[in-house]
């Protein structure tokens, strides 16, 4: 499940993990069930509007939707990759792991 990160609307993965939004039950949703929920708030970005960062979401989806089969894709070195190219900016690695969520 991936949620459309904060500043867009205010639920959260723990929000979902716990089951307290009113008027909804999550719990029973086997990506719930299975832990893997995910809050899109990555980079300068939110990834699902139009914007600069949008080439790295499909990357960053299939890996969590798909991590055995994309487990040897670069993307830390991908996303360091296009952040130093296209802004000159260095993203630490604190930033670097708020970003990926991967399981």
């Amino acid at each position: 499940m991936f949620l459309n990160g904060p500043g867009l609307m205010k639920l959260t993965v723990q929000d979902i993990m716990d089951n307290t939004v009113e008027g909804a039950d999550f719990s029973t949703i086997q990506a719930v069930e299975n832990g893997r929920v995910y809050d899109t708030t990555l980079g300068m970005w939110n990834w699902f509007t139009p914007n600069p960062d949008g080439p790295l979401v499909l990357a960053w989806l299939a890996c969590n939707a798909y991590p055995e089969a994309f487990a040897d894709y670069p993307l830390e070195d991908t996303i360091r990759g296009d952040y130093n190219e296209f802004y000159g900016y260095e993203i630490t690695d604190d930033e670097l792991e708020g970003m990926l969520q991967l399981q």
